[in-house]
């Protein structure tokens, strides 16, 4: 029998090790079925005193990119911030 994320021996639980009956199919479909979670700024929180958080554009393994409003260039920016040193 071959554990997948919505089986009770997982319960979606990616820590957990792999069995030794998991195929590679079962180990992708509980990954794409695990919730991203990347560490993020709250809307209107402001960066440097100048960059204004809209809204999260992506996230990935290093970094976060933002739409932020520029205060001092009354303008929109996408801003990357990286995840090293956080």
């Amino acid at each position: 029998m071959v554990a997948d994320a919505d089986s009770p021996e997982t319960d979606g639980d990616l820590s957990a090790a792999p069995s030794a009956v998991d195929t590679v199919e079962a180990l992708l479909a509980r990954a794409v079925a695990a919730p991203p979670t990347y560490p993020t700024l709250a809307e209107g929180a402001v960066i440097g005193g100048r960059f204004e958080i809209d809204r999260v554009l992506g996230a990935g393994g290093m970094d976060t990119v933002y739409l932020t409003h520029d205060r001092s260039l009354d303008r929109e920016l996408a801003v990357e911030r990286g995840l090293i040193g956080d």
